[in-house]
């Protein structure tokens, strides 16, 4: 037999052996929106000019604040939340106006928990502002819309570039 220690890490890395693993206790994972939302992740949805994220992220946000059974057909798995949307595009007048469009489409009665905010002025201090903005509203749920505006990085294409903002 090896007397040598085994590592319990490598650096960044926390090993996780499957001896170790057989014996473990699992703490299932908490989830807001099945298949498309855990719990305490940072998520980011991408895609295309156009693709209508913003539309997309409003109306999951607006559905979860909403209490709404289901997004898109996927079941909302958490009631009673509260959600901060930070637009970091298109200003007051713009968002006020998307949101007025969907809550249309909702049996609305989820103002009291979600909230907006728009950036006005320079991006150089957006997270201070968004941290004060998180301490006051405290909400389950902060969207951002959107990523490449909170950064000096505008090419996302690449991994070790999300990675600089999401740390």
């Amino acid at each position: 037999m090896n007397n040598k220690a085994k590592p319990n890490q490598f650096g960044l890395f926390k090993v996780l052996r499957g001896t170790d693993a057989d014996k473990s206790v699992i703490k299932p994972t908490e989830i807001i929106i099945e298949t498309l939302l855990p719990k305490s992740v940072c998520a980011i949805l991408a895609g295309t000019t156009g693709a209508n994220k913003s539309f997309y992220a409003m109306q999951m946000g607006m559905s979860i604040a909403n209490d709404e059974d289901d997004f898109l057909g996927f079941t909302i798995m958490k009631k009673g939340l509260s959600v901060l949307l930070v637009d970091t595009e298109i200003g007051e007048n713009l968002i006020l106006e998307r949101y007025d469009a969907l809550k249309r489409n909702f049996n609305w009665k989820g103002s009291d928990r979600f909230n907006m905010i728009s950036k006005t002025g320079s991006f150089d201090k957006i997270w201070d502002s968004l941290d004060k903005s998180i301490k006051y509203f405290k909400p389950d749920i902060v969207i951002i819309d959107c990523l490449y505006n909170v950064s000096t990085e505008k090419d996302f294409s690449k991994s070790n570039k999300i990675s600089k903002v999401m740390e």
